[in-house]
């Protein structure tokens, strides 16, 4: 593994929420850009070479679930491969948020936690098409509730089951503040398309931040609500 580091300013980890009550996220589509674009601007070349590893990454597992030729062993090699890629890759961008040290080799740390990686992959997706497949509404939310889960596979060491339960809890109240951000990414990525297809790289790039900045608001304001409910009842 190769020991080279990217390293980032070391800052505090509380950040402002204007406006907001303690323990509740500010997923304002203002102040995640905002959030992320300092981090974008400062480590440009870090964050879209990250984004452009998930797109090979899903490239690969979208190849290996359409073959028809090289039987299963090869559909599960695929989702060996994605389930800890996705994990550590959402880990960096959550560092990188975090302005934490970010190792070159932070990408392939989800095959650290392999199984419950692979497993919280397939149970995502399957239970989102699942949803989808019955009514597009459900699987709408079960998508939304659902977006945590890779960020927790290495945030909290629990299995398969509980991070799903972990990540449908911390989501719970903020699906519609979710869905227009996910709406306003998707106008930034088709802008991006229009410039020659090139500039949805940046822009794709961009949203991961933008994605993982809402799951650490998210995460924290959990954090931050627990530690209230403890000392409460201390």
């Amino acid at each position: 593994m190769n020991s080279m580091t990217f390293t980032m300013e070391s800052g505090d980890r509380e950040f402002v929420r204007a406006g907001y009550d303690a323990g509740q996220p500010n997923l304002r589509a203002g102040y995640l850009f905002d959030r992320s674009w300092e981090v974008f601007e400062r480590e440009t070349f870090l964050v879209v070479g990250i984004f452009f590893v998930s797109l090979l990454v899903t490239a690969f597992f979208s190849g290996t679930r359409d073959s028809h030729g090289s039987g299963g062993n090869f559909v599960l090699i695929g989702l060996a491969i994605y389930g800890p890629m996705r994990a550590g890759i959402c880990h960096a961008q959550v560092r990188l948020i975090r302005k934490e040290k970010v190792e070159i080799g932070q990408i392939f740390s989800g095959f650290l936690r392999l199984w419950p990686a692979v497993g919280v992959s397939i149970l995502t997706w399957f239970l989102t098409v699942i949803g989808f497949v019955c009514v597009l509404v459900p699987g709408i939310v079960i998508g939304l509730g659902l977006i945590p889960c890779m960020y927790l596979v290495l945030e909290e060491q629990l299995g398969v089951r509980e991070t799903l339960s972990r990540a449908w809890s911390i989501t719970h109240g903020h699906k519609m503040s979710l869905l227009k951000l996910v709406a306003g990414l998707v106008l930034l990525n088709c802008g991006g398309l229009m410039l020659c297809g090139i500039g949805v790289i940046f822009t794709g790039a961009f949203s991961s931040l933008v994605f993982a900045a809402a799951y650490d608001e998210l995460y924290q304001s959990a954090l931050s609500l627990e530690r209230l409910d403890e000392d409460a009842y201390a």
